[in-house]
């Protein structure tokens, strides 16, 4: 068993009913005000207040109650799928045959017949019979198939022989293109020879014997040493000279740390300008923006660089340590870049506090003068909505009571804005 989120939904309702109740509640005590001075205006007042009371207890308890449940969790299902594997130990390795003829009979044969070896005669029967009948009109060869025999050149396919591109192979631009050979492993096992040859006379300086035939391809094919000189490797070039000026202070490129006595060091930079006033500008952009998140979250308030305001800025100074200027020669031509190392020590981080606490005190006394101005504004809004429904008077209650409600209505939305544009601290 474990607790689960709030259920908003349920206190999304909740809210709903009771702000709606609540509201039917105020409406009957603006009402009951305005006509106090009968016997239903009486008892409509007290029954208001009676019901405004006990629905702040009745949903405060319902919120608490059921505002949070605990809820089981239940484990999800999970479909297994069962994979059957293929075993291919079971399967006897058989050639593909080529053509509709063969195929038939040799389902017709495993059909009828287990597999096994043919007996002797019958393999002398089959060679006298193809011996005399007549040879048949040569046909177009099919395209040949993958086979899994056991044949001399397993594990290689039975496959057309390869056809290099014309920059490459034997038969390059300028021979008329081609197959490189009518045997494809041959023309691997040439491959290979010619790679050892040359890997042997780079290592030992030495070239290896080489056939005759070798010697006359590499002759009248140089397209081998085109490739050879295209894929060698380049000699080592000098590395491109820095920009950076030497001299440049460690601190530029460090990371922000913390001091063993609770200082806090963090280097900013201006970034390349042409000018020296572009580099101060953006150097003292810089300072201020990491001095306004050291605030923030050292003060643990994200509002906190907000509410400070010019007071912040006015330690801006105080946290530069050292400011180091420098010209860096770009390409385009010679550029300034300043730096600067800021410090916050332990004297600044006890002037941030004083402060935010003279800030928070500031907040607080807003606040209360807030709270009494709007309960000023409520008592003179049931004092005007009463004096206007008194004896002799020639306004509408209806009207009063209509006024009443868009007045309150009205302080509320005030109350709102108010706490959204300026958050108690």
């Amino acid at each position: 068993m474990v607790h689960s989120e709030p259920n908003m939904a349920f206190g999304i309702l909740l809210v709903a009913v009771l702000g709606m109740l609540g509201l039917a509640a105020l409406i009957a005590m603006v009402v009951g005000l305005i006509l106090v001075a009968t016997k239903g205006g009486r008892i409509l007042l007290g029954v208001g207040a009676i019901a405004l009371l006990g629905l702040v207890v009745v949903g405060g308890g319902l919120f608490t109650i059921l505002g949070y449940r605990t809820t089981e969790v239940i484990p999800s299902s999970v479909t297994q799928v069962a994979e059957e594997t293929l075993d291919t130990r079971a399967m006897p390795i058989r050639q593909i045959p080529l053509d509709k003829e063969s195929t038939s009979e040799n389902l017709k044969q495993g059909a009828t017949t287990p597999p096994g070896p043919k007996p002797e005669t019958t393999e002398l029967q089959d060679a006298t019979e193809e011996a005399t009948k007549t040879p048949a009109e040569p046909t177009a060869p099919g395209t040949p198939a993958r086979t899994l025999s056991a044949a001399p050149d397993y594990p290689f396919p039975d496959m057309r022989p390869p056809h290099f591109s014309r920059p490459f192979g034997p038969y390059g631009s300028g021979f008329q293109g081609g197959y490189a050979s009518t045997d494809p492993h041959e023309e691997i096992r040439k491959l290979r020879d010619q790679a050892m040859s040359r890997m042997q006379e780079q290592l030992y300086g030495m070239p290896a014997a080489s056939s005759a035939e070798e010697e006359a391809t590499e002759e009248s094919h140089p397209s081998f040493d085109l490739v050879e000189e295209a894929y060698s490797p380049m000699e080592s070039t000098e590395e491109a000279p820095s920009i950076i000026p030497p001299g440049r202070p460690a601190w530029v490129e460090q990371e922000p740390q913390w001091e063993d006595d609770g200082t806090y060091l963090v280097a900013v930079s201006s970034g390349p300008f042409e000018r020296g006033m572009d580099c101060r500008k953006m150097l003292q952009n810089e300072t201020r923006i990491a001095l306004r998140q050291f605030a923030g979250e050292y003060l643990d308030n994200s509002r906190a660089p907000e509410m400070l305001g010019s007071r912040l800025d006015d330690l801006q100074e105080s946290v530069v340590v050292e400011t180091y200027h420098e010209q860096l020669n770009a390409s385009v031509g010679p550029m300034q870049q300043w730096h600067s190392l800021l410090k916050f020590d332990i004297p600044l981080q006890q002037k941030l506090n004083e402060l935010w606490h003279a800030q928070q005190q500031v907040s607080r006394v807003v606040y209360i003068g807030a709270g009494f101005f709007a309960l000023l504004g409520l008592l003179s809004i049931f004092y005007i909505g009463m004096s206007l429904t008194s004896e002799g008077s020639k306004v509408s209650p209806w009207l009063v009571s209509a006024g009443t409600v868009v007045a309150l209505g009205g302080l509320l939305v005030a109350g709102v804005i108010f706490v959204k544009a300026f958050p108690m601290l």
